[in-house]
């Protein structure tokens, strides 16, 4: 019985592989290197192949591990339609929850920031003869200020996390 390429060792795989080019090469140079019609058949085949599995992104030893389409029943087709649009919903329920602390610590300081940059604004403009709009300085003073105050922010709402975490055990732990 014929041994499964798998099941050879890497040098009974190596053998094979120089045995293979060498006998190709033979008869290649028997043939004045004009193949005939169904070598060239079956390298155009292996090149599509190989094309495949590059569009794939998948290498020749992982194709047999990969579920064929012929085994699915009508329920697994559609739990498999179904769980791309739970994926998504997943998604955007795991996104809309790590967006509320965000909001949390990010909008305040984007608030402030707007109102302090708009007042250096109105300030650079009356005592500037050359700025028409004072974009320059809004944009300036929204990264200084976002930059200054975004780190206490955090340590501001991490120790209140932490009171709180403790305010809330510590009746359990009596």
């Amino acid at each position: 019985p014929p041994i499964a390429f798998g099941e050879m060792s890497v040098a009974e795989k190596q053998d094979l592989a120089r045995r293979f080019s060498e006998s190709y090469r033979r008869l290649k140079a028997q043939s004045n290197g004009n193949p005939p019609k169904e070598w060239a058949d079956m390298h155009d085949s292996i090149v599509r192949y190989q094309n495949e599995l590059e569009k794939l992104g998948i290498r020749d030893y992982q194709v047999p591990e990969l579920k064929h389409e012929e085994d699915d029943t009508l329920g697994d087709t559609i739990l498999r339609v179904m769980l791309v649009p739970f994926q998504i919903m997943v998604l955007l329920f795991v996104m809309a929850l790590a967006l509320v602390p965000g909001l949390l610590l990010n909008y305040p300081v984007g608030l402030m920031a707007r109102f302090r940059a708009e007042r250096r604004r109105k300030k650079a403009l009356a005592e500037s003869t050359v700025k028409i709009r004072g974009q320059d300085v809004i944009l300036s003073e929204k990264v200084m200020f976002a930059l200054l105050s975004c780190h206490p922010s955090g340590v501001f709402m991490q120790s209140f996390s932490l009171v709180f975490s403790i305010w809330m055990v510590l009746p359990l732990l009596s």
